[in-house]
């Protein structure tokens, strides 16, 4: 995998060792407004490995200040921009501050394989159709 960044100041971030994912920063200063949903830019782009993604995810400090990030995939073709979305769950303006760490991206391994089949899927399985709360408290 190959991570690139506009500038040294937008340079990903893997802090331990075993940390799950890599840091992406905001790419400039921006005001959220109550509510507002911003895909926010972060000036990296990556060469993924065949047979991954990426995903990007909240980080916890983020949360605790009511900005919600919405998950994201990146596929490994993908060669744009990663932009970060994200959402202000305050009652009050929050401003990012350019090079503040907004999200983080994991990386995981993926196999899509499928068959396409018009039909409906047969439920001879001992759960069947049984969807929410089918399984208990």
């Amino acid at each position: 995998m190959n991570i690139y960044y506009e500038s040294k100041e937008l340079r990903t971030e893997k802090k331990y060792f075993d940390d799950a994912g890599i840091d992406l920063k905001a790419k400039e200063r921006i005001t959220i407004q109550p509510g507002e949903i911003v895909a926010v830019s972060t000036g990296v782009t990556s060469v993924l490995d065949e047979g991954t993604y990426g995903q990007v995810v909240g980080r916890s400090s983020m949360n605790l200040k009511g900005i919600d990030c919405k998950i994201g995939t990146i596929d490994a073709s993908y060669r744009g921009e990663i932009k970060v979305v994200l959402h202000n769950l305050n009652k009050e303006p929050v401003i990012i501050e350019k090079y503040d760490r907004i999200a983080q991206m994991i990386i995981h391994n993926c196999h899509l394989d499928y068959n396409e089949i018009i039909g409906v899927a047969p439920s001879d399985t001992e759960r069947g159709a049984n969807g929410f709360g089918s399984t208990g408290r």
